[in-house]
């Protein structure tokens, strides 16, 4: 792999001297297949770009954007709901291996069921349109849930390590679950 200064996917300065590196620090992409400077690649999508509609989805905000995908709040007509649709980023989508592993993902996470598991609704593969949907959930993630909780220092719901003990079980149980369907999540972090 070449040396490189910045994250071609988010442009994060790329710390000095770390050839073993492997994964942008700040947005995840697997740098050993991000595009190297001769590639031509788009650029990805600045957040003020978001799309009216992907499919018969009407994309009502964006939740998320990570190495590979990015994840809208979208209202489903026919089922006359709100969900969650994760598509793969623009600027990867003419990634073949990048677009068979995002593929693959949603193939992988249909087949898991499991109380912990957010179940996948659809997969739509049209063309070089790729996304699946799922249910919109709403809350807190874990991340926030302890920025909370420290701020709080001790009080409230969750203000105690013993007050989130359920919590994190339930994630060690679904985590459990995926093992058992030798599934590996390979990005597991409190915002997930």
């Amino acid at each position: 792999m070449e040396d490189r200064k910045n994250c071609p996917s988010c442009a994060t300065t790329l710390p000095e001297g770390k050839a073993e590196l492997n994964y942008c620090p700040a947005c995840g992409l697997y740098l050993a297949l991000a595009p190297t400077e001769g590639e031509k690649t788009k650029p990805p999508a600045p957040i003020e770009e978001i799309p009216e509609k992907i499919g018969h989805y009407r994309i009502l905000r964006p939740i998320a954007k990570g190495g590979m995908g990015e994840v809208y709040l979208a209202y489903d007509p026919t089922c006359r709901r709100k969900v969650a649709l994760k598509r793969i980023r623009a600027d990867l989508k003419n990634r073949e291996i990048l677009y068979q592993r995002f593929l693959r993902e949603a193939h992988i996470t249909s087949q898991l069921a499991h109380p912990g598991v957010v179940p996948v609704y659809t997969i739509h593969h049209e063309g070089e349109e790729l996304y699946y949907t799922m249910p919109y959930v709403e809350g807190q993630t874990l991340k926030q849930i302890l920025k909370e909780a420290r701020k709080q220092g001790g009080v409230g719901e969750f203000g105690s390590i013993k007050s989130l003990l359920p919590t994190f079980m339930g994630v060690c149980h679904a985590i459990a679950y995926a093992h058992h369907r030798g599934v590996v999540h390979r990005d597991i972090k409190p915002e997930n």
